[in-house]
């Protein structure tokens, strides 16, 4: 295996899709760069565990090993390789906020192993970090010396050309077994051309005329194993490389063993004009790998376009940097070349560097910070920036093109740079590109960093492809060195109402950082809008808590004043103008009753503070019951919104009542409404329907006439249900039923209870909550039983209902006693009889009504119904 090639091609929301084929062998010249040369694009919509795999056209992504005709590349041998697909997988649950699998397998003698490793493509981001995101993916190595390998952008990719590469053992994902970050965003350090190196990264050709292929000097070694791989902290937007890369066998290619030098001040194809400075990177690797290690002197020469020297100097004093006016020159294009005399006797040069030089450069101007022009040598004048979104905004234009802001520009990127003397870092320590156009602006955190000198640098890239650089040096300040006093939470304009605490935050840093440090006195002072002084106060003691009760203030318009007196100090001042508005409103939104009312009422008022915008303002609402005489009877204090008060007017006596309402507001006022009068009338209507004038059998029913007197006299108006209630004499509970549905009435089975004396209870409940009893309803249940004793046939009657003649039939002549019996058990006819199986009796001198028959045989006796 000579070498393992991976490729990926993420560009923005760019990405390779292709059908789902299998990776095909390198025919050897170049990198791929999309199938065919061409990319396809899919939705930029992030993968989410809502969305899934469906916000893309397609859910297999190959990145493969095909040749595109206008990338050369290196010559790298890549019979073997590694190819990936991206899956955004429908089988597997998404996780850590969405996103899709990265699965890697490696291309052995031609043939896809059976099995993928599945990783992580974080948070479904179609490049390789936006905002903190990184992508990792599984590797199968062989074991040997490998070098990273990657294709980057090369006309302003150094301006944010940074990020990490690292290799983890999948067993142990919390340390890197190889680690380092590729930073090129210094200025002038880029390696310009093929074969120049700067922090450990050769340039090594290839790419196209935007790209070049880059080489990590430093060697990884690795087992014979699978590795994940992880790129971190990649460049926002893709903007300094395509984020394809391989992994080669470091001894392909041979590291330089001879003197080399390459200029990395001017970049190629660069604008210069005015004083501008040639700066190159030369060493000896005999002697070292620093800028100088074995270089006895450089020499620097400029030509133009036809190829004649136009300026030429020896520099024989490290770092070996040249300097020339290009005011000594016509506009137009020159090549520089930089030959280097080591001290082995050995030289060697540059390859021939293009720049143009432009008298009339790009105008740029800072519009935040101001940039202030001191004289070459001067200590520059530091615009201060501080907070934790300080905008910064530049206007440029080509005057070749025209004069309005943006005019042949294609992007501005920003950068940032630590000039503190303790500062360790030479590169940028923070970039931006501005990819949106107008206006050119950067919101950059200064919180995040130390208070000291820094310098801020943008790159302007022209519509012709070349690009201008300008500096403003700045300080950021987020910790004040003077005295200072602010008030704390009052901003101008503010509408303040009932007690408010004014309170400022004074403190010289030469004593503290604390409220009251080095502070002997705040005085507070209020103007009204014609500047009479309202009122004022002087304290002594931190911190310094000035309540004013507004209420004592006419609505209106105020200033205020807080000066601070400092022992080691002049005084500081900070004025702030605020308006005092307590107007409130209150109303009620429920009506007058028209008419009388009963059961539960409800009362609800609008109250409205004016300077709480939002609504609402207030604190509680009290409300009142008056009776007649206007005697309190009830109240209710309400402390949440919508403050409605339900009033049970069942509760009371029926008569005339009145309602008021007391409003307090959070400013302290309280506020009256007027009084809503009504009259209570919860009189209720019941009675019995049903009578009995004698004592009931078999099934009877019961029924009650109920109203609300304000409804009508309708049975049934305002009712609820009604519930009967049954006892006995003693009145014992014996049972009871709730009917709900109109006509409210109920049937009682007499034969289910004793015969003997009993009591009805009927209570009405109305739809107002009241509950109305009836009287008792007295009555008598008689059910004599048909027979009675060990033979049920010892007689019949005929006819039954009898008028005049009651026949009892015998089923024996025997000797027998018949009796008739009322309703309330008195004999009203007795006879003995023998002998005879059919007895005739007059009973033309009984009532009408119902009898019980009693007949009695030795011990036998039976007993029948009968009714006249």
């Amino acid at each position: 295996m000579k070498n393992i090639f991976t490729h990926l091609f993420f560009w923005g929301a760019s990405i390779l899709a292709t059908q789902s084929v299998f990776a095909q062998q390198y025919t050897g010249k170049g990198y791929a760069g999309g199938v065919a040369g061409t990319n396809y694009s899919a939705p930029s919509t992030e993968i989410t565990a809502e969305t899934g795999a469906k916000v893309l056209d397609g859910s297999i992504i190959f990145a493969q090993n095909f040749d595109v005709a206008d990338d050369a590349g290196p010559d790298f041998d890549k019979d073997n390789g590694v190819t990936f697909e991206i899956k955004y997988n429908e089988d597997k649950p998404y996780t850590d906020g969405g996103g899709g699998d990265i699965r890697g397998y490696s291309t052995k003698d031609g043939d896809n192993p059976a099995d993928f490793v599945a990783i992580r493509f974080n948070n479904g981001n179609h490049t390789w970090r936006r905002s903190g995101k990184w992508v990792r993916y599984s590797v199968d190595f062989a074991a040997g010396d490998f070098n990273f390998i990657y294709r980057a952008k090369t006309d302003n990719g150094f301006s944010d050309h940074k990020f990490f590469i690292r290799l983890y053992d999948p067993a142990d994902m919390s340390t890197a077994v190889f680690e380092h970050e590729i930073d090129l965003t210094e200025e002038g350090a880029f390696p310009a051309a093929d074969g120049d190196t700067f922090n450990k990264v050769r340039r090594i050709g290839g790419g196209n005329s935007q790209t070049a292929w880059f080489k990590l000097l430093e060697k990884i070694t690795v087992e014979a194993k699978t590795y994940v791989v992880e790129i971190d902290d990649a460049i926002t937007n893709g903007q300094a490389h395509y984020g394809e890369f391989a992994f080669n066998v470091a001894e392909e290619i041979e590291e330089p063993t001879e003197p080399e030098i390459s200029i990395v001040v001017p970049l190629s194809e660069s604008y210069v004009w005015d004083s501008t400075e040639v700066k190159v990177n030369a060493f000896d690797p005999a002697v070292g790998d620093e800028n100088g290690d074995g270089v006895d002197s450089v020499m620097f020469e400029l030509k133009d376009e036809a190829g004649a020297v136009v300026g030429k100097d020896t520099i024989r004093v490290s770092p070996f940097a040249w300097k020339f006016n290009s005011l000594d020159h016509a506009d137009g294009n020159y090549s520089i070349v930089a030959k280097a005399a080591f001290t082995s006797a050995v030289e060697a040069s540059t390859e021939p560097v293009n720049i143009k030089i432009k008298n009339t450069p790009p105008a740029i101007s800072w519009v935040t910070p101001i940039k202030t022009e001191v004289e070459e040598g001067e200590e520059p004048d530091r615009a201060e920036i501080k907070g934790n979104a300080y905008q910064i905004e530049v206007s440029v234009a080509d005057p070749a093109v025209g004069v309005e802001n943006g005019d042949g520009i294609l992007n501005v990127y920003f950068q940032l740079f630590d000039k503190r003397p303790e500062a360790t870092q030479t590169t940028a320590i923070e970039t931006y590109t501005d990819e949106d156009g107008l206006p050119y602006t950067w919101v950059l955190d200064t919180e995040q960093y130390e208070d000291g000198n820094y310098e801020l640098r943008i790159g302007v890239r022209l519509l012709e492809g070349k690009t201008a650089w300008s500096s403003n040096p700045v300080m950021i300040k987020n910790i004040s060195t003077e005295a200072t006093v602010s008030f704390d939470g009052l901003e101008d304009d503010d509408v303040l109402y009932g007690t408010y605490d004014f309170s400022v935050m004074a403190y010289d840093p030469a004593v503290g950082t604390d409220n009251g440090s080095g502070v002997t006195s705040v005085v507070y002072m209020i103007y009204d809008d014609a500047q009479n002084e309202v009122s004022r106060d002087t304290l002594e003691v931190a911190p310094y808590t000035y309540s004013v009760n507004t209420l004592e203030m006419a609505d209106g318009n105020y200033m205020i004043d807080a000066v601070a007196s400092f022992s080691a100090a002049a005084p500081e001042f900070v004025s702030k103008s605020f308006t005092v508005n307590n107007a409130v409103a209150v109303s009620w939104t429920s009506e007058t009753p028209s008419s009388d009312v009963y059961g539960t009422v409800d009362f609800e008022l609008s109250a409205q503070l004016d300077a709480v915008t939002d609504g609402g303002g207030v604190t509680s609402v009290t409300y009142v019951l008056l009776n007649e005489n206007d005697e309190e009877v009830a109240t209710s204090e309400l402390t949440v919104a919508p403050f409605a008060w339900s009033l049970n007017t069942v509760e009371y006596a029926d008569g005339n009542y009145s309602v008021l309402a007391d409003v307090l507001f959070m400013n302290g006022v309280v506020e009256s409404v007027d009084t809503i009068s009504f009259v209570v009338n919860n009189a209720a209507t019941v009675s019995w329907v049903t009578a009995f004038t004698a004592a009931i059998s078999d099934t009877k029913s019961f029924e009650v006439s109920a109203y609300l007197d304000v409804l009508g006299t309708t049975h049934g108006e305002g009712v609820t249900s009604v519930t009967y209630t049954l006892s006995d004499a003693s009145e014992n509970e014996l049972s009871s039923v709730t009917v709900s549905d109109a006509p409210f009435s109920t049937e009682l089975v007499t034969t289910e209870y004793a015969n003997g004396d009993y009591l009805m209870v009927a209570t009405v409940t109305f739809e107002n909550g009241k509950e109305v009893s009836t009287e008792s309803l007295a009555f008598t249940i008689f059910n004599a039983p048909l027979s009675a004793g060990d033979d049920l046939k010892l007689a019949g009657v005929a006819p039954n209902p009898f008028q005049d003649v009651l026949t009892v039939l015998l089923n024996k002549s025997v000797a027998t006693t018949i009796e008739l019996l009322d309703i309330n058990g008195n004999v009203v006819l007795f006879l003995e009889v023998e002998g005879v199986e059919q007895q005739e009796i007059a009973t033309s001198h009984l009532t009408e009504g119902l009898y019980i028959l009693r007949v009695v045989q030795g011990d036998k006796v039976s007993t029948l119904k009968v009714v006249k």
